[in-house]
């Protein structure tokens, strides 16, 4: 690049040298022409003085592969590799957890790369990503190494005991406690890189549409959308959600804890205008529902299953959802569903006859009132809402696990998917796993039912990674191997042993892990590989 300068004639062929210097070693300009002119303008010499090949192959070549570090260039979503002197550097301050930035110039541009934040700041301030990437010795694909993710696994799973903790304790409010903010540093680091990869992935679209979204930083609000609904790209909302969800791993906690000081009231006119219902969709763009539905008299099958009893009763059958709404069958089967939910709110928030009324929990005795907008939500103890194709009853108590979900655990649990993804030692199966995971796990739902596929995906992905499924896949992989152990005439004893030893071979070649029953990642010893095979051929 410097050269291109020289030869259109706007620098000297000693001012292009110095430059080049100055870009490769990230000196300024007069210590650039002070190495270059030691010795004797040979620009290669001087680099390489400055920083020798063998400090960079020593820190750029490991035992678990080649380290790269790249940028990401946000106009064309792919990875950019820095010079190898600037990748030495940010790997020996990497290492040393050196918050100091390294500068890298480029012509007359100077940027200010961290190797700690992973960020690469311009003049003004504003940063891209950046990513230490191993490329493994072994043919299996590069990973973002700039991650603790066993960290992130740590925190995840003393998050789910403090949850766990809270809902079978006494206690009203929940405060997470961190046994080590580095942990909570990589949780932050973690979460960046779910935002990072699915921007890249989807770049193309997320340009025409959503580039006020590109440079969001944790902690900013987040525009409001709605779920499921056409008007934007799946593509933007999904990257909202995911943003939302990112600001929940240390705004949910607050959020929940002013909801609780209103008893989960889903009355918007009972919380300031920056805490609860409000500070959640300024954080999230959405909310989650603090009332719940007791019946859908829009819904095609619940019409279906009416007038199927209705018929079997002799009744006529209803000819419409806004017929079956407007009925007294309807209202009666609302209430019915409705008083014992309430009862069992007020039973376990031990409410009083006073604090019933305030809650607006008192069952309406004459008709039940019908609400047109969103806003009148939780003025009475049951309603009926009635909009464009929706005619549904309400109770004017929440789904606890569903707040409990959307609020504490869905964070977490999205980051632990992730996590456990990115552990993965097979690219291949690395790469199926991270499409299923913003396919399946990341939902433009409300956040009721983005919990849900939240929690379904991190039961379908609950075996994955785990010391029985790396050795399942081992066998597959060695089958042909592993069959003739199992057809010798030799004793069982002898053909057991030898089945361990060819797998523990393969394991020990391939430096594999697992996650044990605590949920940890560890090497996987010959003992662990006895007692699988002795447990398959105990259940054979």
């Amino acid at each position: 690049l410097q050269f291109l300068y020289f030869i259109g004639g706007q620098m000297s062929r000693h001012d292009a040298y110095v430059a080049s210097v100055a870009a490769l070693t990230g000196l300024n300009n007069n210590d650039a022409a002070s190495l270059l002119q030691k010795y004797g303008g040979d620009a290669e010499r001087a680099v390489d003085a400055y920083f020798t090949k063998k400090e960079r192959d020593e820190l750029l070549n490991t035992d678990r592969g080649k380290i790269k570090w790249v940028s990401r260039d946000p106009g064309t979503g792919k990875d950019v590799e820095y010079p190898t002197c600037i990748q030495a550097e940010l790997e020996k301050r990497y290492r040393s957890s050196d918050p100091s930035k390294v500068t890298y110039n480029i012509g007359s541009m100077t940027f200010q790369i961290s190797a700690t934040e992973c960020r690469q700041y311009n003049a003004s301030g504003k940063y891209r990503g950046i990513s230490r990437k191993v490329i493994p010795n072994t043919p299996t694909g590069s990973i973002d190494d700039t991650v603790d993710y066993k960290s992130c696994l740590q925190l995840c799973k003393e998050i789910d005991v403090q949850i766990d903790g809270f809902e079978s304790g006494s206690e009203s409010h929940i405060n997470h406690k961190f046994s080590n903010r580095a942990l909570l540093d990589a949780a932050h680091h973690g979460f960046d890189q779910i935002v990072h990869e699915y921007i890249k992935r989807n770049l193309s679209r997320l340009n025409k549409d959503s580039s006020d979204l590109l440079h969001h930083r944790r902690g900013e609000p987040v525009p409001h959308y709605y779920a499921n609904v056409k008007g934007e790209s799946v593509e933007r909302r999904k990257l909202l959600s995911l943003l939302g969800l990112r600001n929940l791993l240390d705004a949910g906690v607050g959020i929940f804890n002013e909801m609780r000081d209103q008893l989960f009231s889903s009355n918007m006119n009972d919380y300031t205008s920056s805490s609860g219902i409000h500070r959640m969709k300024n954080l999230t763009g959405n909310a989650v529902d603090l009332d719940t539905t007791v019946l859908r008299c829009s819904d095609g099958s619940v019409l279906k299953t009416i007038n199927a009893l209705a018929k079997k009763e002799g009744r006529s059958p209803y000819t419409s959802p806004e017929q079956f709404g407007n009925s007294k069958e309807a209202a009666d089967m609302a209430r019915a569903a409705a008083a014992p939910l309430v009862d069992a709110f007020c039973k376990d928030f031990k409410l009083s006859p006073r604090n019933i009324k305030l809650r607006c929990l008192e069952m309406p005795t004459g008709a039940i009132p019908v609400n047109t907008s969103s806003r009148d939500r939780g003025k009475s103890a049951i309603w009926q809402y009635i909009g464009p194709g929706v005619n549904s009853f309400h109770v004017n108590v929440p789904n606890m696990d569903d707040v409990i979900g959307a609020l504490l655990r869905s964070p977490w649990h999205v980051l632990r998917s992730w996590s456990r993804i990115q552990l993965l030692q097979n690219a291949t199966e690395r790469e199926e796993w991270v499409q299923k995971f913003f396919n399946e796990c990341i939902e433009d739902s409300c956040f009721n039912a983005k919990w849900k596929s939240v929690r379904m995906f991190c039961d379908k992905l609950s075996h994955l990674g785990t010391i029985r499924d790396v050795l399942q896949k081992m066998e597959k992989e060695h089958q042909a191997v592993l069959n003739k152990i199992l057809s010798s005439s030799e004793s069982d004893e002898v053909i057991d042993e030898n089945y361990c030893a060819i797998l523990h071979s393969v394991v020990v070649s391939g430096k594999l892990k697992g996650t044990d029953k605590e949920g940890d990642l560890v090497d996987i010893t010959r003992e662990m590989i006895d007692a699988y095979v002795k447990e398959s051929t105990e259940g054979m």
